[in-house]
């Protein structure tokens, strides 16, 4: 996603500097025009604007702060552009620490697959002041192709983790029906035709239906970060009161595909826990 979501800025025709924590990737995008940074510090003391897609809350600590992060190198008035999918403690503790060194955040990420993140028409939900978010909104627009500002810093971050939660239960719960179906009797594809004009149906339902019944599991979110969604989902419910029964349910099926290898897997491959 961060590598085509790059591309796409190169395209676009902005001055793109990356870097990547693993040796090699970026070599890509740098043959597409991009310069590369030796360091976090450095791209930081590059950048204006800085767009970040990574793994994990560990991951966000590894390349925004410290002595070597981006932050350090950052100066008063830069803007970062956080995409990733983390916990909301992880967002609003990286705009914290922005602000104490004049430098604004906004949390976007997004909903879509590699094919909208390379043709720029991706889903994005924004936390951020207004100010901050307006001063995003070049970098968003050739980006997405629908962009909700849905509050402050945090909001998007809580967006994605409500919305990949339905996307995981959508997935697993389509497995979990042509399981069913075809050890039955029935066949997968008629079973998907009878869905498609479902009142539940979606193109999620269709697209990862369909991946399931091929076991075409090239990875667009993999087995192992839809896990990781969910905990953070599950843990930040908690800590508003909601318990999120269902996601834990959910979650066993993809640990179940994890188990049986599949972590690096669509997830799509959730059927094969099953």
């Amino acid at each position: 996603m961060g590598r085509r979501m790059a591309a796409r800025l190169v395209d676009e025709g902005w001055d793109v500097i990356v870097w990547n924590r693993s040796p090699g990737a970026a070599d890509e995008l740098v043959a597409a025009g991009a310069k590369e940074a030796s360091s976090p510090v450095d791209l930081g003391a590059a950048a204006t604007i800085v767009v970040s897609m990574v793994a994990d809350d560990a991951a966000i600590d590894d390349v925004y702060m410290g002595d070597d992060g981006i932050l350090a190198g950052m100066a008063e008035g830069g803007l970062v552009i956080e995409m990733s999918t983390t916990s909301i403690r992880a967002t609003r503790a990286l705009a914290e620490a922005a602000s104490d060194r004049g430098i604004a955040v906004v949390d976007a990420p997004v909903f879509g697959s590699t094919e909208p993140a390379r043709t720029g028409n991706l889903t994005i939900v924004v936390g951020g002041n207004d100010g901050d978010v307006e001063r995003a909104q070049p970098v968003l627009k050739d980006l997405g192709k629908v962009i909700f500002h849905l509050g402050p810093v945090g909001a998007g971050t809580i967006m994605k983790l409500a919305g990949n939660s339905i996307g995981a239960g959508t997935t697993a719960l389509a497995a979990e029906a042509l399981v069913f179906g075809t050890a039955a009797g029935l066949e997968g594809p008629r079973m998907l035709e009878v869905m498609s004009v479902c009142g539940f149906n979606s193109a999620l339902l269709q697209n990862r239906g369909a991946a399931a019944l091929d076991e075409s599991f090239e990875p667009g979110w993999p087995v192992k970060h839809v896990i990781k969604d969910l905990q953070l989902a599950q843990a930040a419910a908690v800590e508003h009161g909601v318990p999120m029964r269902a996601l834990e349910c959910i979650r066993a099926d993809y640990e179940a595909a994890l188990s049986e290898g599949f972590g690096e897997a669509d997830a799509a491959a959730v059927v094969k826990g099953m």
